[in-house]
């Protein structure tokens, strides 16, 4: 069944624009049956749908995994992201089983790290840390990048 979509072009300045549809699961009886949601799209997952969100009615009772079916249905490229797509709701992560409300916002984004990790590496101390080192340890030719996050020590932020 094809449901009703508007597919908008974000940017800076004007919200979404384009129109589109999104084909979903489920029967959609009467208006009351339909909510309507904001879907957003990151990164390589953005470049494939070709937008970084829609606007779209769905019939109540979805979940976040039937819209990202549907989102498969219309971009068979996503079907490869299904094993290890991260998704939230309203800002929260969630999972693909997660109901949606009216005017709830899903958005979809691959992992950060673009593969498994073989091993890892934690360290809490209480000495100068070296990055270069911690980053020869993680190296492998098939990393892009390493990235190392640290707390510097600053002053205790009130939050």
């Amino acid at each position: 069944m094809a449901i009703a979509a508007n597919v908008r072009d974000r940017t800076d300045d004007e919200s979404f624009m384009r129109k589109g549809s999104l084909a979903c699961c489920g029967n959609i009886r009467q208006s009351a049956d339909i909510v309507h949601v904001k879907v957003l799209f990151f990164a390589s997952i953005k470049d494939i749908v070709g937008s970084s969100g829609i606007e779209v009615d769905i019939p109540e009772g979805s979940t976040v995994g039937s819209v990202f079916s549907a989102l498969e249905a219309k971009y068979p490229r996503l079907a490869g992201y299904r094993p290890i797509v991260l998704t939230s709701l309203n800002e929260e992560y969630a999972n693909l089983e997660s109901k949606i409300s009216e005017g709830d916002e899903v958005a979809f984004f691959p992992p950060v790290s673009g593969g498994a990790v073989q091993s890892e590496l934690y360290r809490i101390t209480h000495e100068a840390i070296d990055a270069r080192a911690i980053a020869s340890q993680l190296q492998r030719p098939e990393a892009g990048a390493i990235c190392i996050f640290w707390e510097h020590g600053g002053r205790e932020n009130a939050g």
